[in-house]
This record gives C-alpha cells, structure tokens and sequence, in this order.
C-alpha cells in the first residue's frame, strides 16, 4: 500500500528584489496550484494537483507536471510535454498526473518534482485574437525515491506489537518554504513562456534551519537588506560560507541569497540527522 505525503502548497515565485505590486486588468485569470500530494516508488509518481483558477470564461488554464534530477545541467527525468493539457472553464479542478521515469532511479535518489500552471486570456492583437498570459504559478518538492512502495506493517502475532512498517516510498526532504501566494505571479511581459527557476547547488548542500527571525541578503553584507524574512523553524538549502566566514549562502525560489553564520543550525529531523551545515567558501550569482 502506498502511503501518500500531504503537503501545504508553496507557490514559487518569480522572484525579484523589489516587490511588484501590478494587479491583473479587468480581462485577466488569477492561477494558483493550491494543493499537491503523490505517491510512488523510484520508477515514477502519481501527483495529484488542485487548481484554481479565477477570471473570464474564455480565459486559458495551461497545466502540467514533471520531475528532474537538480545537477547541472539540471536533467529531465520525465517528459513534460507527457502531462501538460488545458483546462476547462470554472474556479477549481483536480488533476492528477501519472509520471514514468525515463528509467528506474537508483535507491534514495533526490529528484525535484515540478507542477506548473499558466493561466491567461484573449486579446486582440493587431486584429488577430492570441492569448495573453497573465498568471503562472509553481509548486516544487525535493523528493527522496525508494525502489519499492511502503506497507502498512504486519500486525505480527497475538501480543506482538507488530511491524510498524517500511519508511515512505517517497520522501520529502524537509525546507525551501517560502511564505506562500494567495494567488500565482502576475506576468507583464506576454513573450515566451519562462521556465521555473532552477539554479546550481554544490553536491555537498544541506538543507538548514532558523533559529531566530532573519531578513535574508542579497550580499555577504549586513546592509543589503532585502526586506524578505525567514521566521524561525522555516528550512532553506545552505550552500557554504562566504569568505570572510560570517555569512552562509542560501537558496530561496531560484536566488542566491545570504544570511548571518549564527542565524541558522543543522536540521535535526530525517533525513538530515543533525548533518552539519557545508563549510566550502562559495559565491554563486
């Protein structure tokens, strides 16, 4: 029996350092990826996905799902053209995608689960009627594969108190929360279609927690502040230090970020066990 892992949606945004605070036009949808739950073993996955979706009938609602191993060059290991359909016209829809691997993952494999949405409507332009994206919105786990699916335990004999069962097939690994959009990001520039951030981390990356309230930087600087705090508790993947040693570089929707060395301690949950957080002297930009 294959357990499935609920998780709170996280939207991934398209992220800037200075905020926008643009509101779709009177024509326009507003698209979120609400919830996303799955199950499945390290040949594929099964990605069950609400969506919303709010504005005019003749409005577009473009999604899909995929997954990737995160080195670089990032590599896909499903074809996303594979799951993408449009759908219908109304507020909410339930989708659920079935994901076959391009070929079986070694055990414990750590691959990103992606689930995108673009939504967008009509307008005439030049006097040829196109669609217009409005919205995109994503969601992402980081998941741990196992070559089999989990069982609900044997109960074992009279008086034994039985077999608790075998770990989940899939894992989430804990972090990368961002506080999450009421609704997806607003697009103002209806060009190609971008994809979702995907940016390099060092093999050696462990993911991190707060132990206080922490406005992330945009430079190993104290001063470059970025208005954006991580409250305590909330996980991030920590890539090394910076020269000077004082601040660790972190990831957050995509962007290289900074924080103090002594706002953050290792995740002592599993998968991480207490993992210390890297010491490599790193700058990615």
């Amino acid at each position: 029996m294959i357990r499935t892992s609920h998780l709170l949606v996280v939207g991934l945004l398209v992220f800037g350092l200075a905020a926008t605070a643009i509101m779709p036009g009177a024509q326009s949808v507003e698209a979120a990826v609400e919830t996303v739950s799955y199950s499945g073993d390290c040949s594929g996955v099964t990605v069950t996905v609400q969506y919303s979706r709010y504005g005019s009938d003749d409005a577009y609602n473009d999604v899909s799902a995929w997954a990737t191993i995160p080195t670089v060059p990032v590599t896909p290991i499903s074809d996303r053209s594979a799951t993408a359909q449009t759908l219908p016209a109304g507020a909410t829809h339930t989708i659920v995608f079935n994901i076959t691997f391009s070929s079986v993952l070694p055990e414990g494999t750590i691959y990103v689960l992606h689930v995108d949405q673009w939504s967008g409507h009509p307008e005439e332009i030049d006097g040829v009627t196109t669609p217009v994206q409005d919205y995109y919105d994503s969601h992402e786990d980081y998941i741990a594969c196992a070559s089999s699916p989990s069982d609900p335990g044997d109960p074992g004999d009279p008086g034994d108190p039985g077999d608790p069962g075998d770990p989940p097939a899939i894992v989430p690994i804990p972090g990368g929360d961002a506080p999450p959009a009421s609704r997806g990001t607003v697009i103002t520039n209806s060009g190609n279609r971008p994809g979702p951030d995907m940016v390099y981390m060092p093999a050696w990356s462990v993911m991190g927690q707060f132990t206080t309230a922490t406005e992330l930087l945009y430079a190993p600087d104290a001063g470059a502040r970025t208005g954006i705090v991580m409250e305590a508790g909330k996980t991030l993947w920590v890539l090394g230090l910076d020269a000077s040693g004082e601040f660790r570089q972190v990831v957050l929707n995509g962007k290289y970020l900074w924080v103090p060395v002594a706002s953050m301690a290792p995740v002592e949950a599993w998968p991480w066990e207490g993992r210390g957080l890297p010491g490599q002297v790193v700058n990615f930009s």
